[in-house]
């Protein structure tokens, strides 16, 4: 044998000598069949030839065994979809790199990247291309990486990056630059090509905090206040957004508690008919009483309903207490028109939606044309998806339906020709600058024109909206 596995097996055998007692070694040989991996069992005999002492050495080949184990560790420590590593290798990693930037008193950084808009992808395209998706993003994202940093599927659309040895905290910003930098040029896959951004939050450690839950919280709510300044950046972690971020979770729970105690009220803004004054509608407009006389502001909570997945059962109360408030009015003799309820794109997106829509209208005794369902035209709604099915079954029960904030999205033109529309609402934003901004009023008038071409009844607000 060669010096390095000579001398392997000698220390091996003089260990059970020593020790007078069986001694176990698993290696790896060349052999005619390849590299092959062997466990040893070393026994003493007692025996001794030409006064030596001598063992008695079992070899068996347990390639396909150690094989099977590999595979069995490797897919309890990595994603099946990506092949990357999983949340149960992230912890050993992160614990060996905080301990070893403390160690070197070096800098190290706990990057949380979310792809943006994901849930419309699998909502609209379906699961399979999601899947799809996410192995392409994992790929660039493994290919970019140095050795020494850890790229990890965390769940979901969610990866993240452990980075070492950083000459300072900008340097952890410049990888994050890098990373959003692969997803300028489209991601083609098998039936699609898709144009894909992404959102990264950032954390230093052992500057930020030196244990694993901390920096996976900070660099989570780091990832969403880059959403929130508007997708496709990143964000460094500091004690005010930590500060904001506990009171995020106290309002969400407080929020979660309002909706289940039913603690919240709707508001009703009256439509007219801009040519006779007549009553058309009501919008159902939900408000959160406080303690005191005013109403917390809805863009606050609403944000947080969206965020938190508290939008579904806050959407399903609003339609259900518009419904029950229209029926009483019908009870009462009152001609309203119609009550509007505003969806979120996680309701639209919601398989069941249709069903749930169609039990409250028969729990209350409603017929389609009282209600009216409002989407915004910045809600991607493709052929075949599940909001698309939604819309078709709310047109089906002769649900009215609104397109809002028109004019603001990407879409526009798509929209109005795909949806079973049967309002369109022009944006605030243009209607203000009326009588100021010639802009505004050649864009209201062209949105005004074109809904006249398509049949569509035109709804605008005016500055001061009054509610009932």
């Amino acid at each position: 044998m060669s010096q390095e596995p000579a001398e392997f097996f000698l220390d091996a055998i003089n260990h059970a000598l020593k020790h007078n007692m069986l001694h176990l070694v698993e290696y790896e040989l060349s052999v005619q069949r390849g590299s092959r991996v062997f466990e040893g069992r070393i026994i003493p005999t007692g025996l001794k030839v030409n006064d030596r002492h001598t063992v008695l050495f079992l070899a068996r080949d347990v390639t396909e065994l150690a094989r099977s184990r590999y595979e069995l560790e490797h897919m309890a420590t990595h994603n099946g979809l990506t092949g990357l590593p999983n949340r149960a290798l992230l912890s050993d990693r992160l614990v060996q790199a905080i301990a070893r930037a403390k160690r070197l008193g070096s800098l190290g950084a706990l990057l949380l990247l979310d792809l943006d808009r994901f849930k419309q992808v699998n909502d609209s395209l379906g699961h399979p291309l999601g899947d799809e998706l996410l192995k392409e993003v994992a790929k660039r994202l493994q290919m970019s990486s140095r050795v020494e940093d850890t790229v990890v599927r965390f769940g979901g659309d969610e990866f993240i990056f452990i980075l070492e040895d950083l000459h300072d905290s900008a340097h952890a910003g410049q990888v994050a630059q890098h990373i959003l930098n692969l997803f300028s040029t489209s991601i083609k896959l098998s039936k699609i090509e898709l144009d894909v951004t992404a959102s990264i939050g950032i954390t230093v450690f052992p500057d930020d905090g030196d244990d694993c839950h901390s920096l996976l919280k900070q660099a989570d709510n780091t990832m969403y206040a880059a959403k929130e300044a508007g997708r496709n950046q990143y964000s460094f972690y500091t004690e005010e957004l930590g500060a904001n971020a506990l009171a995020y979770l106290a309002l969400e729970s407080q929020l979660r508690k309002a909706i289940t105690n039913q603690e919240l009220v709707l508001l009703y803004q009256p439509q007219f008919n801009f040519s006779d004054h007549k009553l058309m509608g009501f919008e159902a407009l939900v408000r959160w009483p406080t303690a005191d006389p005013e109403h917390r502001s809805p863009e606050s909570f609403i944000r947080i309903a969206e965020m938190s997945g508290l939008i579904e059962p806050l959407g399903l109360w609003v339609l259900n207490e518009a419904c029950r408030q229209a029926a009483l009015w019908q009870q009462n003799g009152l001609d309203f028109g119609r009550v509007t309820v505003n969806l979120s794109s996680r309701q639209l997106n919601s398989p069941g939606l249709s069903a749930q829509v169609e039990n409250i209208l028969g729990r209350h005794g409603l017929s389609g044309n009282t209600l009216e369902c409002e989407i915004t035209e910045s809600m991607v709604v493709h052929e075949g998806g599940v909001a698309h099915s939604n819309l078709e079954a709310f047109s089906q029960m002769g649900i009215c339906l609104a397109i809002d904030d028109f004019g603001t999205g990407h879409s526009s033109l798509v929209n109005l020709k795909r949806f079973p529309l049967s309002r369109l609402k022009i944006d605030r934003s243009f209607v203000d600058g009326l009588g100021e901004d010639t802009n505004d009023e050649a864009i209201t008038s062209a949105s005004i024109a074109l809904a006249k071409q398509l049949s569509l009844d035109v709804v605008w607000r005016p500055k001061i909206r009054p509610t009932f």
